[in-house]
Formats: structure tokens, sequence, C-alpha cells
């Protein structure tokens, strides 16, 4: 039996993310919107960090420290979501990805303190990875 390598070239006309066809429209959306998310979440929270301490009673420094989380969480999922999309397919991930993105950014948005702001900033950022 002859397996594929992941290596191996694609045919011309062939999307992985959709066996057979084009990329759906929706996998293209999903795409710019976390794209974007991505980029607006992780920049547009630096102006909020004053607000975002004072709301939840902590210090400046210690509310941009949860900025970071992001990235780092970012940089330690990058390789996972690589080995992970091999093992599972590009489409399946960006599914999880998706989802994990819309439920990170709930718990980020209901944050009661620090702890599950960093934790739902770290969430985003491993589904960031994934669609990077």
């Amino acid at each position: 039996m002859i397996r594929r390598s992941i290596a191996t070239p694609a045919t011309p006309g062939h999307d992985p993310l959709r066996p057979g066809g084009a990329p759906s429209a929706w996998i293209t959306a999903e795409l710019t919107a976390s794209a974007l998310s991505g980029t607006v979440g992780n920049v547009s929270v630096t102006v909020a960090v004053a607000a975002i301490a004072a709301d939840l009673g902590a210090s400046i420094a210690v509310t941009a420290a949860t900025v970071v989380v992001l990235n780092v969480a970012m940089a330690f999922t990058m390789p996972l979501a690589g080995a992970w999309s091999a093992r599972v397919g590009p489409r399946n991930l960006l599914i999880a990805a998706g989802v994990g993105l819309i439920a990170s950014s709930v718990l980020l948005s209901l944050a009661p303190n620090l702890l599950v702001l960093a934790i739902a900033r770290a969430g985003q950022g491993a589904s960031l990875a994934a669609v990077v």
C-alpha cells in the first residue's frame, strides 16, 4: 500500500481544506475573521489596560503583563498546532481554532479577575496559533 507523504505536492486545483473542491467561503471568512480578531485584540487591548486595571482593581503593570500572555501562548502552541494539523487535517484544526477563539473571547469579556483574564488571553493565543 502506498501512503502519500505530507510533503507530497498537491495537485493543481486541489485544496486540502475542502477535499475535491475550491476553498469554502466559510473557511475563507473564518480565517479572515480570526486573523483580524487576533490583530485587533492584540493591539487594541493595550489602549484599555488602564481601564481594565481600574475595573479589576489591579496595578497597570500586572494588567499589562496579561497582554503578553496571548503572544507567549501563541509562540508555544504554534508547533503543536502544526503537528495537530498534520494528524487531524487542517479543516478540523481551523474549526477547533474558531470554536476556541469564540469561547476564550467570551470568557475574556466576562473575566471577573486577572487570573481568568490571563487564562482567556492564553486561550486566544492558542487558538490564533492554529490559524497562523
